[in-house]
């Protein structure tokens, strides 16, 4: 597998993301994955970001066989990336993802069924651990599609490179620009998979370390109701 690797970047990436990325695609690379770039941008909108690495890939279609999209805030296991590309080969798919959850609210698998007739994503509430089943859309935390994928869009006869591109974003339509991709991948006769045995961290919320943690811990280890300060 050539794989080209992409990580849209939107400020500082934490430590613990960028390292256990650089792990994942080592193993990967041990596995046989052959890395033949970085098109990863910075500081762009979502969809520009994931526009321009796809341009960069289509302005020479025949070096890489695809696009390994990995989130700045995603925390992969070792042998997340490896499995995930396994999949992709194994199974002749073109479009494969693995499971995240919404850092957010009741952190659901971003993932989705749809309906082409109402054109409605409606994002899965539970899975099966350890199946690949078909889904209707993703997010784009942790995502591989095949170059033929991303030919097949172009030549969709109302695709418009002035328009959203390859990742149209409709956020008033209520769809994202990784969902408007998986609009088009349906369009061009390709099925989405979704491994669920590729887990995925997704990094949360920063949270604000104040005295009154420290005072809450306090309590609890000296199982007192109030703290004296002397």
């Amino acid at each position: 597998m050539r794989a080209f690797l992409t990580v849209p970047s939107y400020g500082p990436v934490d430590p613990l993301c960028a390292r256990t990325l650089r792990i994942a695609m080592m193993s990967a690379a041990r596995g046989g994955t052959d890395w033949v770039g970085d098109i990863s941008s910075d500081r762009m909108s979502f969809m520009d970001a994931r526009n321009y690495s796809v341009q960069r890939l289509m302005e020479d279609p025949t070096i890489a066989d695809g696009i390994m999209w990995v989130d700045s805030d995603m925390v992969p296991e070792a042998g997340s990336i490896l499995r995930l590309l396994e999949t992709a080969t194994r199974k002749g798919y073109t479009f494969v993802s693995g499971v995240y959850h919404a850092r957010r609210g009741n952190h659901r698998p971003v993932f989705f069924n749809y309906d082409p007739k109402t054109d409605i994503f409606k994002q899965a509430l539970t899975y099966e651990i350890d199946t690949i089943k078909p889904e209707g859309g993703c997010g784009f935390g942790f995502v591989w599609t095949g170059t033929q994928l991303l030919l097949d869009i172009r030549a969709l006869p109302d695709f418009d490179p002035d328009k959203g591109s390859y990742f149209p974003d409709h956020h008033f339509g209520n769809v994202s620009e990784d969902l408007g991709f998986c609009r088009l991948a349906h369009k061009a006769g390709h099925q989405l998979y979704v491994d669920t045995g590729v887990q995925v961290g997704h990094l949360g919320e920063t949270e604000v370390i104040t005295r009154d943690h420290h005072l809450r811990v306090l309590l609890a280890t000296k199982g007192l109701t109030k703290v004296s300060v002397v």
